[in-house]
């Protein structure tokens, strides 16, 4: 199946989030694994007619199909005195995940499109994304947040990243497993979500 999305090919690896270039392009799978691994930006927000090139915002998107999760292995604390946020490693037991055993997880392989290390990635301090693809486009930010908001809670991922016009940078040196899925199940699960 292709489906659409926005890509940058002036971004790579992790540039300037300001660089002119986005676009509305059609993907396989397959090819979406390919633009990633040559350190090529995407979104999953496919631009209206009207934008202009510039990062996507909210007001520039028409639709979506692909809801990418990021695993930070991080936990965030408002630091008073700073005025900014700490970050610190996540311990086993508040959720770290490594990409082997995320690569391994029985829903990760029977739903995900694929999964990737991000250019923030560490041997001792993991950082990957997984990406799903689904066959309804959806045009409503507010559904866009219930349905990457459930795969977040159920992946651990980052609920920071669950807005529609989000912005995710390839790889060129990532490690990459394809396993080319469809997420069937969005239908399914989107409804029986009660996010009031």
């Amino acid at each position: 199946m292709n489906f659409q999305l926005s890509v940058n090919k002036n971004m790579i690896n992790k540039a300037n989030p300001s660089l002119y270039g986005w676009r509305n392009a059609e993907f396989s799978g397959q090819e979406l694994s390919d633009h990633i691994r040559n350190g090529f930006a995407f979104s999953p927000g496919v631009l209206k007619p009207n934008a202009t090139g510039r990062k996507p915002a909210i007001k520039d998107i028409k639709f979506a199909q692909i809801l990418a999760i990021d695993i930070d292995n991080d936990i965030k604390s408002y630091n008073s005195i700073t005025k900014k946020y700490d970050k610190r490693i996540k311990t086993s037991r508040e959720g770290y995940c490594t990409y082997e055993e995320a690569k391994a997880n029985d829903f990760v392989k029977e739903n995900a499109l694929l999964i990737y290390t991000t250019p923030s990635h560490k041997a001792d301090f993991e950082r990957f994304r997984i990406v799903f693809v689904i066959e309804k486009q959806i045009s409503s930010t507010d559904e866009f947040r219930k349905a990457i908001s459930y795969l977040i809670d159920k992946l651990g991922g980052d609920k920071s990243c669950s807005n529609i016009d989000r912005l995710f940078y390839g790889h060129r040196d990532c490690q990459l497993e394809y396993f080319g899925n469809i997420y069937q199940n969005y239908l399914e699960t989107n409804s029986l979500l009660s996010y009031d």
